[in-house]
């Protein structure tokens, strides 16, 4: 049986998981917490994006190497990607399914690669309020502290511009849906989606089973997943809480000024507007200070790369770091 795969493009703490096991609670429609199988699957031909033992950079020109001498080239290279991943699905489609759902955040950063191996995906886009994800990030993954912000560079400084990028690319042939839209219009999308999907289903049922459904793996939102057995307003317009000290407010005015307006327009909010809804509301100054030294050792730490020499999985002793 043929397998299509569905792809969610979104950035972390978007509401991807949420969306995830509405959708995968259609009978239709396989799906596990979050392959990544892509990722490292598509980076191979790079020579940067990796740190490894064996020296990507080597790696990397031999398999350029490799591919300039395949009959059809970099074609039949995709082509064998396609058939291992779709290789992957199918065993994970166990039930008839006729869909496998593959919802991995940093998905964003191949996603042009990812629409040239699997041209007939089904591909949606979900975006959210910018400081909702930024808020989102900091409480979620790094207990509100900016020491560690840096390993979220690359989505809270790159990931939006790639997303609206991608979607640029794909529009013609995905669908977009926004977290808030979602969770204030649920039944108006769900229609929008099962219909893009071509699908009938219930919604009624959806909504009353999505919450049960096991995404049988480790990776995914698991603090929503167990805090909500439904869906639920209270995770909206929580980031203006969250950015209310002297130092997090004047970062946070200069992020948004700083910000893709393009990933904005498509999701319909003014800059403007996101600019004023911050307040400061918390004036004392060694929070503020505290969060200063932390952001600027973070930075340090991302410059110099001091994690891969001083962290749990420290490299310093292997030879072909690359």
């Amino acid at each position: 049986m043929k397998i299509t795969p569905i792809f969610i493009f979104s950035l972390p703490r978007s509401g991807s998981t949420l969306l995830q096991k509405i959708i995968m609670s259609h009978t239709k429609i396989a799906s596990i917490s979050e392959p990544w199988i892509l990722l490292p699957l598509l980076y191979l031909k790079n020579n940067k994006g990796h740190v490894t033992e064996y020296s990507q950079n080597t790696a990397s020109k031999a398999i350029d190497d490799l591919i300039n001498n395949l009959p059809n080239g970099v074609d039949d290279y995709n082509e064998s990607i396609k058939l291992f991943s779709n290789n992957i699905y199918k065993k994970l489609c166990s039930k008839g399914e006729i869909y496998y759902l593959d919802k991995t955040p940093r998905y964003y950063l191949i996603m042009r690669e990812i629409a040239e191996i699997y041209p007939d995906a089904k591909f949606i886009f979900l975006f959210r309020n910018p400081l909702e994800i930024y808020s989102s990030i900091l409480h979620s993954f790094l207990n509100n502290n900016f020491f560690k912000l840096a390993h979220y560079d690359v989505d809270i400084k790159y990931g939006p511009k790639l997303l609206s990028d991608g979607y640029t690319l794909l529009k013609n042939k995905s669908l977009l849906v926004t977290y808030e839209n979602l969770i204030n219009k649920t039944d108006e999308n769900l229609v929008k989606i099962f219909k893009y999907l071509e699908l009938d289903t219930d919604i009624d049922e959806i909504k009353n089973i999505f919450f049960k459904k096991d995404l049988k793996g480790k990776m995914g939102d698991n603090i929503g997943t167990k805090k909500y057995n439904s869906i639920s307003k209270l995770s909206l317009n929580k980031y203006k809480n969250t950015f209310n000290n002297i130092f997090r407010y004047y970062h946070i005015k200069n992020y948004i000024k700083m910000f893709d307006s393009e990933y904005l327009k498509l999701i319909d909010i003014n800059k403007q507007n996101l600019y004023y809804s911050i307040k400061l509301k918390n004036i004392n100054i060694l929070y503020s200070i505290f969060d200063l030294i932390n952001y600027f050792l973070g930075k340090i730490n991302l410059f110099f790369k001091l994690n891969l020499f001083f962290g749990k999985n420290r490299l310093k002793n292997k030879s072909f770091l690359s």
